[in-house]
């Protein structure tokens, strides 16, 4: 870790430098490489005990920032969050260092002298968030002055100006919540700084002033976070339609010229992949998680475990069981997936050294997330539309609510059962997503069916009074 190598001789560090997010094959969540963000970078490091630590670094020597470092530990990771929790506030707070730098603001001394972000800035920050961070630092990069936003009309040379720059206004923007949780944790990582500044003083007068001065910025940020407002108007998660899967299903056979992929060994382990997607609904994360002693011959069942931190699993971005483990049925899945192991993976160079149960095909490494994410692109482009790990599951939840529609089931059992097989809290009101999304397209059948009911007796009464 060059420089900071004595200070973390407990820390294994993965990965290359010069990326964003660190994870395998320096591919992030959604398959994109992700370009160096100027001055910052989040490295995943693991520790003796197996606990994967999402620290923020300055790119220069490499070493973690105090600040953030400090916050992710106490604040977060304290309150037994997850990894992907650490990160996530780590974006956030890099998001906030970006724009702090573009706008020329020095936070340190505003924390230090209590003069925190005025209105303006607030605005500007708020405006920020909602641009992803490839984007932020493109902006700031392009206007001498610092301001990442583009200036106000107003400030544009001619009116002609302004208009032809009218498209060139329109950035990419992230989802409402998303904008939200930046300033969310922006706001507590601000007010955290404060605090510890406040805590060093003896001056009632200046602790009181401080404090009034924290209040108005909390305020400030609180104004500014998007309303919940609309949520129930948000498209509801929908999976694949009918025939879609039933192309997908035919076209992961290992027999049909149209496969993808080439190699036998893989055509069958990613038929196992996507069926295991296809007729259990899991996540991706508990696919991947899925070691060969999870699955249960006696009863031709798969047990769903979360494990958390294992020092077993060699991969920096750990999969994880999300939520609640369990025990599901995989009656015919069963005997494709001891197929799998007993002819392909046992013969797999290093496979045997893990005990996880989907392998990469050449060196026996446990297949990553950009390992997965490729597989999913590369079926996506031999099936001429988009198919992921996701909509499986979406799709799933789909043949599961015409079923209990075919077998009668009350709604009430149905929200167990569904709560149950995905691994949610009955309490959790997911199960309701879906049963909600079914209900809206039941409505839409009666109501279709309830107009050409009416538009048929219409022309019933016309074909009579032309008889007249």
């Amino acid at each position: 870790m060059r420089s900071a190598s004595s200070r973390f001789t407990c820390l294994r560090v993965a990965g290359m430098d010069g990326v964003l997010f660190q994870n395998e094959n320096d591919v992030s969540r959604r398959g994109r490489k992700w370009r160096p963000c100027p001055g910052y970078r989040i490295r995943t490091v693991v520790m003796n005990n197996g606990e994967r630590l999402p620290m923020l670094l300055g790119r220069a020597d490499g070493v973690p920032l105090f600040g953030p470092t400090v916050y992710a530990l106490t604040q977060v990771r304290g309150r037994s969050r997850s990894a992907a929790a650490i990160e996530c506030h780590l974006r956030a707070i890099m998001h906030l260092l970006v724009f702090s730098e573009a706008e020329s603001i020095k936070l340190d001394e505003r924390i230090v002298s209590g003069r925190l972000l005025v209105m303006c800035e607030l605005d500007a920050l708020a405006a920020a968030t909602r641009l992803p961070l490839e984007t932020l630092v493109e902006r700031s990069s392009q206007f001498k002055n610092g301001a990442i936003l583009p200036k106000t009309e107003s400030q544009q040379t001619s009116l002609e100006n302004y208009r032809a720059n009218l498209s060139a206004k329109v950035l990419p923007s992230v989802v409402a919540d998303s904008a939200g949780t930046r300033l969310r944790v922006i706001r507590d990582y601000v007010k955290w700084l404060a605090n510890r500044q406040i805590g060093k003083l003896a001056d009632d007068a200046e602790i009181i002033f401080r404090r009034t001065t924290l209040d108005a910025f909390v305020t400030g940020i609180n104004a500014r976070i998007p309303s919940n407002q609309g949520r129930g108007d948000r498209p509801l998660p929908e999976g694949l339609p009918q025939e879609r899967i039933e192309r997908i299903r035919k076209i992961i056979e290992p027999d049909n010229p149209d496969n993808p992929w080439k190699d036998l060994s893989v055509r069958i382990r990613n038929k196992l992949i996507v069926q295991c997607l296809d007729q259990i609904g899991i996540r991706r994360g508990e696919l991947l998680a899925i070691r060969v002693c999870d699955l249960k011959g006696h009863s031709s069942e798969v047990n769903i475990v979360r494990r958390p931190d294992s020092l077993e699993d060699p991969r920096v971005r750990q999969p994880l069981v999300k939520t609640r483990g369990r025990m599901l049925p995989i009656s015919n899945l069963f005997l494709l997936a001891q197929s799998y192991v007993l002819d392909i993976r046992l013969k797999i160079k290093g496979a045997t050294k893990h005990p996880y149960l989907f392998v990469c095909a050449r060196r026996g490494r446990p297949l990553s997330h950009s390992g997965l994410t490729k597989v999913f692109r590369t079926l996506s482009a031999a099936l001429g539309f988009d198919v992921a790990a996701h909509l499986l599951r979406h799709s799933w939840n789909d043949s599961f609510s015409a079923e209990m529609d075919r077998k009668k089931v009350p709604e009430a059992t149905e929200k167990k059962v569904r709560s149950y097989l995905q691994g949610w809290k009955e309490t959790s009101g997911t199960a309701a997503t879906y049963t909600r999304r079914h209900t809206r397209e039941q409505a839409g059948k009666i109501l279709i069916q309830m107009q050409e009911d009416v538009f048929n007796m219409g022309k019933v009464k016309l074909n009579e009074s032309e008889k007249c």
